[in-house]
């Protein structure tokens, strides 16, 4: 069975960065740092967050993104925010990522 995942990045307590300054310059250096060619990430999975930022930041670094409705944010700040999906409980992010046309 082939990995489901090949990267996985975490910043859980937001010590690493400073989302409020946005998650841009974060997001960008770890996909760096990991080998990952800015013209392969069209390809990457997903940014999962409860936040705007987590949502503004993938978008501007041009990932598909995962807003998740059991964190800080609500549903209305993901959507305004860009989320590309929206997932109600941890099993629904399993499913997202595990699905390649997602």
């Amino acid at each position: 069975m082939e990995a489901l995942y090949q990267y996985i990045i975490l910043d859980l307590d937001g010590t690493l960065i400073k989302s409020e300054e946005g998650l841009y310059d974060s997001i960008t250096y770890a996909l760096e740092k990991s080998g990952v060619d800015p013209g392969d990430r069209k390809d990457m999975k997903r940014m999962v967050g409860d936040r705007m930022f987590d949502m503004e930041g993938a978008g501007e670094a041009g990932i598909r993104s995962i807003g998740v409705l059991y964190g800080y944010g609500d549903r209305q700040e993901l959507i305004n925010a860009g989320a590309t999906y929206l997932a109600e409980t941890p099993a629904d992010v399993v499913k997202l990522v595990s699905r390649e046309s997602v």
